[in-house]
């Protein structure tokens, strides 16, 4: 009757109105207005994003779990012992303790340290003998007269050691696995291609791309790696690209082939940004591929970082910390007079970068609700190189990799809430990431993945026989890494 295509569900037909001509079965649904347009028996509910973060209220079928809290959302940063659930996982984050100062957090918390109360008592410590103290919560105490008979410095499995071979200096916990000699090198239990590190994957690759290309930055998505590469054209200019592939490298596509050089790239919920310094602009894409967007132009640097509401990048011609609205509207200054910044990192209301001269690096703070700028710490030049680099942040702590290609290099963590700067471990770290419990490195020296406790403890070697790993990622089941020789991605799961 409505000629609508559908006949009236009176007469056997599937038309739930056959008086309205926009009631059917598969119709657009109008929300909140009482009728049944699409045929399903029920109005939709109108579902809201009233706090403006992206996310829609759980109680219509999103997954903002406080849609009055711009700050709680799926994925946001999680503040310890506040009472609130940021990250919608059902509950609130305990605050860890280092109560002793060993630079190791309460294992009762989820750290490493076994006991919290004795400063001497730590991941990796020495171990006094039948005293009853367990000084290296290895979970037992050193019998007196167990050996280290190949000064690994690491004591003989046999008598409470965890050296599963004392004759062999290169066979023990810290070593990493040579996936072809059937040892087991780093004392884990697995030989060769039983070990975790030998079980590497090749991801992707830039599919499309006519150059032999280097140095890829890359950036994880909800199903995707997002990456970028450079390298030199037919007539020798450096030209670049950004490419995504499929987590298990089935498949990989260019979003944006051999045009620009693009640079640092980071992903939100819905796009990937890159920072491109040959076409001088701040680029955005949807995370599936199709139209590339300008955001901002100008002579740009190379770090970014993006929150629910900005993108925060470096403008080298002006010397400016710079943000900008998601769409590429209301551009602004977060912080002028800033000399060479070579990373950015957002949690929370406040955004950290660091800031190089030819004398030392310096980590700054900027509290993004229209506070001061605060120096946290800062590293001295040593040998051409850049004392700090690759700031990461999360609900606690602030880390980064300190005197990169130095020989000297470390990752270090201090306290947001002042004080408290520790070394986790001394190791090659170029680039980091961050999941819930672990820092990950890519050591470009060594050609080594590795990851270490946020409490502080032993560093595990993830992969070995790398070709100068140059920027780590990571999701909730793997470890991605782009090498600096190709830019092409690899990973291994946790």
């Amino acid at each position: 009757a409505d000629n609508d295509g559908f006949q009236d569900d009176n007469c056997g037909g599937t038309d739930c109105d056959d008086g309205d001509p926009n009631a059917y079965p598969g119709a657009p649904e109008t929300c909140g207005d009482n009728i049944d347009q699409d045929c399903d028996g029920q109005d939709l509910v109108c579902c809201a994003d009233a706090d403006g973060d992206g996310y829609q209220d759980d109680n219509c079928g999103g997954t903002d779990c406080d849609d009055g809290d711009p700050n709680a959302f799926p994925s946001a940063s999680e503040i310890c012992g506040d009472n609130v659930d940021q990250d919608c996982d059902g509950h609130d984050l305990v605050c860890c303790t280092d109560a002793d100062g060993d630079g190791f957090d309460d294992q009762a918390c989820g750290g490493t340290d076994c006991d919290d109360g004795d400063p001497a008592a730590y991941p990796g410590a020495p171990e006094t003998c039948d005293d009853n103290v367990d000084q290296d919560c290895d979970g037992q105490d050193l019998v007196c007269g167990c050996a280290d008979a190949d000064s690994d410095g690491f004591a003989d499995q046999a008598c409470g050691g965890n050296d599963c071979d004392d004759s062999a200096p290169a066979v023990n916990p810290s070593a990493a696995e040579n996936c072809s000699d059937q040892i087991d090198n780093d004392c884990d239990g697995d030989t060769d291609a039983a070990d975790q590190a030998c079980n590497v994957d090749p991801v992707g690759d830039p599919q499309g791309s006519s150059l032999t290309p280097w140095n890829g930055y890359l950036s994880v998505g909800p199903a995707k790696v997002y990456f970028s590469y450079a390298g030199y054209d037919t007539g020798g200019a450096i030209v670049g690209g950004v490419a995504m592939a499929t987590k298990d490298g089935s498949a990989a596509w260019c979003i944006a082939c051999d045009t620009g050089h693009p640079r640092e790239v980071i992903t939100d919920a819905s796009s990937v940004y890159w920072t491109d310094i040959g076409m001088q602009e701040l680029r955005k894409a949807p995370l599936g591929g199709g139209q590339v967007a300008s955001l901002w132009t100008g002579q740009i640097g190379t770090p970014l970082t993006v929150d629910a509401n900005h993108v925060y990048f470096y403008d080298e011609g002006a010397r400016c910390v710079m943000q900008v609205d998601l769409d590429g509207q209301n551009a602004a200054v977060v912080e002028a007079n800033q000399n060479e910044v070579h990373s950015l990192a957002v949690d929370s209301g406040f955004l950290y970068w660091i800031s190089h001269t030819q004398t030392q690096d310096t980590l700054f703070e900027k509290d993004l609700s229209g506070g001061s700028l605060s120096a946290l710490a800062q590293g001295i030049q040593a040998q051409g190189t850049f004392p700090m680099h690759s700031v990461r942040v999360d609900a606690s702590h602030v880390f980064w990799a300190q005197g990169p290609y130095s020989g000297l290099e470390t990752i270090q963590r201090l306290d947001r809430a002042g004080g408290n700067q520790v070394q986790l471990s001394a190791v090659g770290a170029y680039a980091l990431a961050l999941d819930q419990a672990y820092v990950y490195a890519a050591d470009n020296h060594d050609g080594e993945i590795l990851r270490v406790p946020k409490a502080g403890g032993l560093v595990e070697i993830l992969a070995s026989g790398q070709q100068f790993p140059f920027d780590v990622a990571v999701d909730d089941t793997a470890v991605y890494w782009s090498s600096e020789i190709d830019a092409k991605v690899a990973r291994v799961m946790k």
